[in-house]
């Protein structure tokens, strides 16, 4: 049988070495040393870990908001984290186990948001399949969209045409591309390219950003595109979320002191540094809200290369019905 119990700060080590070492679909985004940078206190954490005969199975970071559970606001998706040889037996078990435990907390509505697919190794489909067996629904799909990083895949053939000429222009032009570590200045980058062109400001504050630079010094990137006169001329930052995939975070140029696209340049610089890392795929994130569809992004990581992949949301809105599906 699953005995559940309710992450606390003592059980911060325990909770990470799983996600990192013996999880099938865990990241970066779920450890619990990402999530601390957030201010206390400003979410109703009520995450949960998963034992079997005292052996951790699972993990599925979370929060409370209004008598519901969802997938932890620190994170851009989650649900339950599982220990990388489980199968659709165990993987339900959790599920009924977590479902019966906020039951008796008298939570209403349960929402899980997954991470896309190519974040675990072998495939999650288990937990999407369980959900749907347990009588979840769909909520929620995004259009994400991820570039494969093996020998299969050429991401020049599959990308605009004019990404050639535009990489041999930037290299014949002097322009470098250099993991900088530099946080500082990309995020500056970022922040007036989207004050300039959309009036918005990064996720990140500056201090968040560096914090979390400094926790994972190995595992976020600064890339930066400088000019031959050596000015910060273009960025992305990048997230190492575990050893099967790395995810942009910020993508940023200044165009006012450079016209020519620089992008094909920087992400073709970036995908065979982590191409020979040994990394299977390099992901985007999502390009749309719901129905709507955010298509100059979206198409912008097609012009690179990206194809489609989805991200999910399942909901499970009467818990107090659920001891039915016990039952069967």
């Amino acid at each position: 049988m699953i005995s559940i119990k309710p992450y606390q700060i003592e059980f911060q080590k325990e909770w990470d070495d799983f996600i990192q070492n013996h999880s099938r679909n865990g990241t970066i985004f779920q450890e619990q040393k990402f999530l601390s940078y957030h201010e206390k206190g400003k979410f109703n954490d009520s995450s949960l870990m998963m034992y079997w005969d005292n052996s951790l199975m699972g993990v599925l970071p979370g929060a409370i908001v209004d008598r519901k559970f969802i997938s932890h606001p620190g994170s851009s998706a989650g649900g339950i984290v599982f220990r990388n040889k489980v199968g659709l037996r165990e993987v339900i078990f959790m599920i009924d186990a977590c479902l019966l435990y906020l039951q008796n907390k008298n939570i209403e509505s349960v929402e899980f948001k997954l991470s896309e697919s190519i974040f675990s190794w072998p495939t999650q489909d288990e937990l999407s399949y369980a959900l749907w067996h347990r009588g979840f629904t769909l909520l929620n799909r995004e259009i994400s969209s991820c570039i494969p990083l093996d020998d299969t895949f050429d991401w020049l053939q599959w990308g605009r045409k004019k990404n050639i000429f535009d990489i041999r222009k930037a290299e014949k032009d002097g322009f470098t591309v250099v993991n900088s570590k530099n946080i500082s200045e990309a995020w500056h980058l970022i922040n007036n390219n989207l004050d300039h062109r959309y009036q918005k400001r990064p996720t990140h504050t500056l201090q968040e950003i560096t914090m979390l630079s400094e926790l994972y010094p190995e595992r976020i990137d600064a890339w930066i595109c400088y000019s031959p006169e050596g000015i910060a001329i273009a960025t992305v930052v990048c997230f190492i979320a575990n050893n099967n995939a790395v995810h942009d975070f910020y993508i940023a140029q200044n165009y006012e002191k450079v016209k020519v696209n620089l992008m094909p340049y920087v992400f073709h610089q970036i995908l065979m540094h982590y191409k020979n890392l040994g990394l299977k795929w390099f992901n985007f994130g999502i390009s749309s809200r719901g129905n709507w569809i955010k298509w100059g992004i979206l198409e912008f990581k097609e012009r690179i290369g990206g194809r489609g992949i989805n991200r999910d949301s399942w909901i499970f809105q009467n818990l107090e019905s659920y001891h039915k599906y016990l039952e069967e």
